[in-house]
């Protein structure tokens, strides 16, 4: 909490129990060249609006519960660049819907029980990472004004055989878990899919946002988003909606 300038490289961390976390203003912060594996949950978090210019580097996870490395609670101006998963239980990266003008470059994400990769915030570079072989798409942006440029997306949507069809993409784009889906930029990327039985459904899929209408007397769980007019709303407490919309 609050750290500058440190530098965490070259441990291995095996079965850690919870997060490495830089939290608040942890600023100017490396974290290279260490090796995560069996995780009980996320392995990495960045977390906080004063949580800038740190760097996350040529990493290793593999087979945690939880994400490889996520960003959330307005962390910006990150470099995310050369980590590596074979096989993790969600994504190797994830960036929450406030995290925003992060880099993430030249990242391998192999064999994620989700998306290699998925953006839900806004502002954010997204260039010449690998996505191959994990469950859903290769890159999924759910957030805005991002740019997907120089990915290789190959073999994803693992699967789509055994989830009723589900179709799963390349690169998909989708209002989903507080972001837009608007405004992104996706150029300059190779998508293909070379197995015997493709299971990647598309190269790009763009698909409409998918939450749910406000309505009056309604039962609301805690951390829904719920749309009203041109606006997301999200329940922090559960409850049921009263007569006047939001």
């Amino acid at each position: 909490q609050n750290a500058t300038d440190c530098v965490i490289e070259e441990n291995d961390f095996v079965r850690p129990y919870s997060y490495l976390i830089l939290y608040q203003a942890c600023q100017r912060n490396r974290v290279r060249y260490n090796s995560f594996t069996n995780g009980l949950s996320t392995f990495m978090e960045l977390n906080g609006t004063a949580c800038f210019d740190n760097k996350i580097s040529h990493n290793f996870f593999t087979d945690g519960v939880g994400f490889g490395i996520r960003m959330l609670a307005g962390a910006h101006h990150n470099l995310i660049s050369f980590n590596t998963t074979h096989s993790n239980g969600i994504e190797l990266i994830g960036l929450n819907r406030d995290a925003h003008h992060n880099r993430i470059i030249g990242n391998h994400a192999e064999g994620c029980g989700d998306n290699g990769i998925s953006i839900t915030g806004y502002s954010n570079i997204c260039v010449a990472n690998i996505c191959i072989g994990n469950e859903n798409s290769g890159i999924f942006l759910f957030g805005r004004d991002n740019v997907c440029v120089g990915n290789t997306c190959k073999n994803n949507g693992i699967l789509y055989a055994t989830n009723g069809g589900l179709q799963w993409a390349g690169i998909q784009i989708s209002g989903r878990f507080g972001g837009t889906g608007q405004g992104n930029v996706v150029t300059g990327n190779e998508i293909d899919d070379d197995q015997a039985v493709p299971t990647q459904y598309d190269p790009i899929r763009v698909e409409g946002v998918s939450y749910p209408s406000w309505a009056t007397a309604t039962a609301y769980a805690a951390g829904s988003y719920i749309k009203n007019d041109l606006n997301i709303y999200y329940t922090v407490a559960g409850g049921t909606s009263g007569a006047t919309s939001p």
